[in-house]
């Protein structure tokens, strides 16, 4: 009766976990120790074809290879978790007959009551086309932030229509403008950058013809605060959207102009529209595809790789390296001037550092310089330690040594790890 009781209650839990995993979204594995699939859910299913995936290797499924990825010297998430006992990500590229294919995979360990990984939660994610949006316009995307942004890249990049990308000032939006234009069909042609505050018909006009030609199949127009454009140029760029063509001075019917137009703003235009000083029509138009770019203190996973982008070209010319102290004084930083601010201060910071790498006294100097206003909500490095969300951001983007990191804290290195514990255990 006992043993007849203990299968059926196994039974139960094995009901239950394929009922959660039916219940998700996206494509997910149920993997075992020896890498074969114990259950597929109905999303990968749905995505992959019905088929009888059970205790096949999950290489072989996914990839359809006869051996493990890291045997292809490929980085294998799952391998990595059953050693860190923890949640695992990688991204893939893989070449096939119909080009190439980009995946997302995310393993999680399934714990038994015992805390051993009993199964493992394999998360499939293809993300086709977006190892190139990453090649084609020096997007840094290591955040979760921008990744969450990078398949509706994808899907605006062939659709040839507008774009609204709204985001506070400094934090690339034409950086992300330029991903659009370089990975689409346009991308031969030229690439316009217009301020929407001084833009006129006649300068409209001139800049395109200058840069497009009259007539010809052409690039894409980027107009950065599209909340400064006046009522007339609001009416002139939506008969732009709408025909097509964009009228010149004294002419009725408008010059023909085959190109992409995407906007920036940092407003919420819906209010504009509200207060009588954004066109309702072009609001509703530009509203469909509105993408949303993060601001820097959203993306701290990124912060380190930009500091390296920026470095590589300064005023300067030098080469330069980052101390671990000072990219961690960076990191603390809230950056409301977002990566523009960053490369003011990294700018200055190379050009009066004396040496080959910028130390915590070159950032600090810079900082005082370039950041006028008081940042308030800035927590400084020795007080993270009080506040969880900013350990665990010094803790993912420290690059340095237990050692180093306890010593630009004040504290010992003791203190350092019982601190991450403590972390860990909340």
């Amino acid at each position: 009766m006992r043993q007849h009781d203990t299968m059926v209650t196994k039974m139960a839990v094995q009901t239950e976990i394929k009922a959660v995993l039916d219940s998700l979204k996206e494509p997910r594995l149920l993997i075992r120790h020896d890498f074969s699939v114990a259950y597929a859910n109905r999303a990968f299913l749905c995505r992959y074809g019905h088929q009888d995936y059970e205790g096949r290797p999950c290489y072989e499924v996914v990839f359809h290879q006869g051996q493990k990825c890291s045997a292809c010297g490929e980085v294998c998430p799952l391998e990595q978790s059953m050693v860190s006992k923890s949640s695992e990500e990688a991204y893939r590229r893989q070449v096939t007959m119909s080009g190439p294919r980009f995946v997302e995979l995310n393993v999680v360990p399934i714990s038994r009551a015992d805390g051993e990984a009993q199964y493992f939660m394999e998360t499939v994610r293809d993300t086709e086309g977006l190892g190139e949006l990453l090649q084609r316009g020096g997007l840094i995307s290591n955040s979760l932030a921008v990744r969450k942004l990078l398949p509706k890249i994808a899907q605006l990049v062939p659709l040839d229509i507008p774009v609204l990308l709204k985001g506070e000032t400094g934090s690339g939006k034409e950086i992300f403008a330029k991903v659009l234009h370089e990975n689409s069909r346009r991308a031969a042609q030229g690439f316009l950058h217009l301020e929407c505050l001084t833009l006129s018909e006649e300068k409209l006009a001139r800049e395109i013809n200058r840069t497009f030609g009259m007539g010809l199949t052409g690039g894409t127009l980027y107009l950065s605060d599209v909340a400064d454009l006046s009522a007339a140029m609001q009416a002139n760029l939506l008969y732009l959207l709408k025909t097509g063509r964009y009228f010149t001075d004294g002419d009725t019917a408008g010059e023909k102009a085959d190109i992409r137009v995407i906007f920036g703003t940092k407003y919420d235009l819906r209010d504009r529209v509200d207060q009588g000083l954004f066109n309702e029509e072009l609001y509703y138009m530009l509203s469909i595809t509105r993408l949303d770019v993060p601001s820097l203190r959203q993306r701290p996973e990124d912060l380190p790789e930009l500091c390296e982008m920026i470095l590589k070209e300064t005023p300067s010319g030098r080469q330069l390296s980052l101390s671990n102290e000072a990219l961690a004084i960076l990191a603390s930083r809230q950056w409301r001037g977002n990566v523009s601010e960053l490369q003011a201060v990294l700018h200055r910071a190379s050009i009066f550092c004396k040496h080959d790498q910028i130390s915590v006294s070159d950032v600090q100097s810079a900082i005082s310089f370039v950041c006028t206003q008081v940042d308030t909500s800035e927590i400084p490095l020795s007080k993270r330690l009080q506040d969880d969300q900013s350990f665990k951001e010094l803790l993912s983007t420290w690059k340095g040594s237990r050692e180093e990191l306890a010593k630009a804290l004040g504290i010992s290195v003791r203190t350092l790890y019982r601190q991450i514990r403590k972390l860990d255990n909340k």
